[in-house]
């Protein structure tokens, strides 16, 4: 009886809905009923008219889900991305409809189809049932809200992936033949995700035999040159007997053959297979001498390695087997010196310099015009290309500049067009208040990786001319640091310029090192003493705060792109708060949260992190040691102490601010 009750309170929210909609929408697939966890939903499919197809910018059908459960719970979202997959493609499967009686159903909803890829309309029954232009308004509303630039990870799908698709197809093909390519570019350039377009090309209408690996993984930098030689002859004999063909690198047991056996291995796995066998390397630096992880272990790794995969793809042509590389990274430096430990480089040139460039001016208009129509706002070519340009056409960074115009813009005003005027002032607010740390991090880790380019990149921002054929000068223009105008090389755009002039301040606070402070002759301070003594230490300490916040937040979100199944960066940040204060923080973004952390909860971040905070720390005793001894502040708990006490205090202080500015530069 129950079950029945609650199948008739589902059609009546089905009529109502579909008796408000019928101008908006055509029924393709009147309600069904479905149970799911022991719950009772319906399902509607429609297809919206032109108007809506052209906002919503789809040609698909639109899966209406509909549930009267008072507080709904996120099996709501499962049960919905269940029925997107058992619909194989005949419904929209970013964008779906969720019809509820929770009153706070609207907010959690559309946090968890974030959470799922879904971009989800929720419509509360009791609110948004009482006409139709109530209805039609606060479906645009919730529609128009769901910001479509931002995307934080990889993309590769045709709705997403914007001027690189022949580029990307045309690599694939040359994959086939056995060449070496390579994808070379700043952070967040589209690496991973053009990566990914030429993977699916290549695994799914090329049928070649794909061997993934991601070097930025602990089980990948951490095992020697045979070990890892060893694990990618395992993946490639285990790709070759999947369908699709596809496997991605593990760490296998540890090789008894030492490189020679792991060479010949890796050999006999490539001549075993039919079809092309291509090698897919992403996050390559992590496998160098530019190691951010294993530096030590790679300068000694990266010739015999290097050397003998050479060997192999030599053989391979020679037995005139199909046998290919792509390799992702930020740079060739590697590649180019002649010499690494003091052993001359067997791979000189191995990897060729290609460089992933910005998009062209047209595929960036393009990009910005399709993905805003989503969003109810519309660009003029002239105002899409001033906002690429002010972006250097970075993919990444020009949706991180519309996303803020997006946020900007009242979605009660939308559908509407945005003017030049509003498009700079928000553009220039944009690069103020998050662009400039945005490209200070990306151009950050180049001057990390190839810092032979930082002297000349900072030359051109204070006005040194160079010519564009000189080599680094060059390279920076392949990478859209620089660019050439009417003759004169200049920064490729406002958010590089303004991200360099973050950068060399950064450094600059590094490099002004404070002097030791001399210790007083007696351990009995006077009063002023103590005072200027206390101001220097509290400075020093909310200095150090900072750059330890914006350092571990940093670590974790490079790690969150790198490892999807860690979780979000805002959950690993709520792991380390008191129980007593996670309520309260739960719902904020990572960057809010990271500020209200707590001394000793930032600590208890790094320890519960501490893999990714090796390379910083060294040792985590001496980390937990130094950290304990900060905590305990003798200004503001009254504690009794002298000048012994001052100067052990400032010894911790120094050993973390060293390790902190290490890591910053």
């Amino acid at each position: 009886m129950a079950k029945r009750t609650i199948g008739e309170e589902i059609s009546e929210l089905s009529q109502q809905f579909e008796k408000l909609a019928r101008d908006l929408f055509s029924i393709t697939r009147p309600l069904q009923l479905f149970d799911y966890e022991n719950g009772v939903y319906g399902e509607i499919y429609f297809r919206p008219n032109k108007r809506l197809s052209k906002i919503f910018s789809t040609d698909r059908e639109v899966l209406v889900l509909i549930t009267n459960f008072p507080d709904q719970q996120q099996r709501t979202i499962t049960a919905l991305k269940g029925r997107i997959d058992e619909a194989s493609g005949r419904v929209e499967n970013s964008l779906a409809i969720i019809v509820h009686a929770d009153s706070d159903g609207n907010r959690k909803l559309k946090m968890w189809g974030r959470e799922k890829g879904i971009a989800i309309l929720p419509i509360l029954a009791r609110e948004s049932f009482q006409d139709a232009e109530t209805f039609e308004r606060d479906l645009l509303l919730d529609f128009f809200s769901n910001d479509p630039f931002d995307v934080t990870g990889p993309v590769s799908d045709d709705a997403r992936f914007f001027g690189r698709r022949t580029e990307a197809l045309d690599i694939a093909r040359q994959l086939q033949g056995g060449q070496i390519r390579s994808s070379l570019g700043i952070r967040k350039i589209g690496k991973t995700s053009i990566l990914n377009r030429i993977l699916y090309e290549a695994k799914v209408n090329h049928g070649s035999v794909c061997v993934m690996i991601d070097c930025s993984k602990d089980d990948i930098w951490a095992q020697s040159a045979s070990e890892l030689l060893c694990s990618i002859g395992e993946a490639v004999a285990a790709s070759a007997g999947n369908t699709p063909h596809y496997a991605e690198v593990q760490q296998s047991c540890e090789n008894d053959g030492g490189l020679s056996g792991a060479r010949k291995a890796l050999l006999n796995a490539v001549l075993a297979s039919d079809p092309p066998v291509i090698l897919f390397f992403d996050e390559v630096d992590y496998i160098t001498p530019g190691s951010p992880t294993a530096r030590a272990a790679w300068t000694s790794n990266f010739n015999p390695f290097w050397r003998n995969l050479r060997a192999v793809t030599q053989e391979a042509a020679r037995s005139e087997k199909k046998f290919s590389l792509f390799v992702c990274g930020v740079s060739s430096k590697w590649f180019k010196e002649e010499s690494i430990d003091g052993v001359e480089n067997a791979v000189l040139s191995f990897i060729p310099e290609e460089y992933l460039s910005p998009l062209a001016p047209i595929a960036i208009t393009g990009m910005i015009r399709s993905i805003s129509r989503t969003a109810g706002l519309s660009f003029d070519d002239a105002t899409a290309e001033f906002i690429g340009q002010a972006c250097g056409n970075m993919p990444y960074w020009t949706r991180k500049a519309c996303s803020y115009i997006h946020r900007n813009i009242d979605v009660r005003d939308r559908p509407c067009i945005v003017q030049r005027e509003t498009a700079e002032r928000l553009v220039g607010e944009f690069v103020e208040e998050e662009g400039a740390a945005v490209a200070e991090v990306a151009l950050n880790h180049l001057f990390r990786v190839h810092p032979e380019v930082y002297i000349p990149a900072k030359s051109v921002l204070d006005g040194g001319r160079h010519a564009k054929s000189e080599q680094l000068i060059s390279t920076l223009i392949r990478y859209g640091i620089l660019a050439e105008v009417r003759g004169e090389v200049v920064l490729g755009s406002g958010m590089i310029r303004e991200g360099m002039r973050l950068c060399i301040q950064k450094r600059s606070e590094i490099e002004m090192v404070p002097a030791p402070l001399e210790e007083s002759s007696s351990l009995i301070l006077k009063f002023d003493e103590w005072a200027d003594e206390l101001a220097l230490i509290n400075a020093s300490r909310n200095k150090l705060e900072k750059r330890l916040r914006a350092l571990a937040l940093n670590f974790i979100k490079f790690s969150t792109l790198q490892s999807r199944d860690k979780g979000t960066a805002a959950s690993r940040v709520i792991r380390c708060v008191e129980k007593v204060r996670i309520e309260k923080l739960q719902h904020l973004p990572a960057d809010d949260l990271i500020e209200k952390l707590l001394w000793s909860e930032l600590v208890r971040l790094v320890e519960k992190e501490w893999v990714l905070f090796i390379p910083v720390f060294a040792d985590l005793r001496l980390f937990k040691e130094h950290a304990t001894i900060l905590n305990d502040r003798m200004d503001a708990h009254a504690k009794d102490a002298d000048g012994a006490d001052l100067a052990y205090y400032r010894r911790s202080l120094r050993w973390l601010e060293e390790a902190v500015q290490k890591a910053s530069a």
